[in-house]
């Protein structure tokens, strides 16, 4: 018969390892993470809790920021003096990453501002009155 080892023993056998904190200091390190703004929600269900963390870095009004049009603006700018931009160029254009940068280009295609010429990575954009 296989030897049974108490929970709170293997706890505090790691926690003298250093590989885990004392027993009952997560929570508390949980909440010194956050502002009061931003709380995390604990909430108790019958044999275990729910805890919800919040996105910090979420904001839900981003209308607030200098560049609103999410870089079309930018990407027109640069179309006006270039005859037409990839992906690429517009991530470096935009300071951004590719789902941004794809996710502009998109959005200005459907709107009619650019068109899209090709496919995959030869894919370029231009301006829908420029050949």
């Amino acid at each position: 018969m296989a030897p049974t080892i108490s929970i709170s023993y293997l706890a505090e056998f790691f926690y003298h390892l250093q590989l885990t904190d004392s027993y009952g200091t997560g929570i508390h390190k949980i909440l010194d993470g956050f502002d009061d703004d931003h709380e995390p929600l604990f909430v108790e269900v019958p044999g275990e809790f729910v805890v919800t963390l919040y996105n910090m870095h979420f904001s839900p009004n981003k209308k607030g920021r200098e560049d609103n049009d999410n870089g079309e603006e930018k990407l027109l700018v640069y179309l006006k003096k270039h005859p037409f931009i990839t992906r690429l160029k517009c991530e470096q254009v935009l300071d951004c990453g590719p789902t941004k940068s794809y996710r502009v280009l998109s959005r200005m295609v459907e709107k009619g501002k650019v068109k899209k010429i090709g496919n995959g990575r030869n894919t370029k954009y231009a301006l829908k009155n420029e050949r």
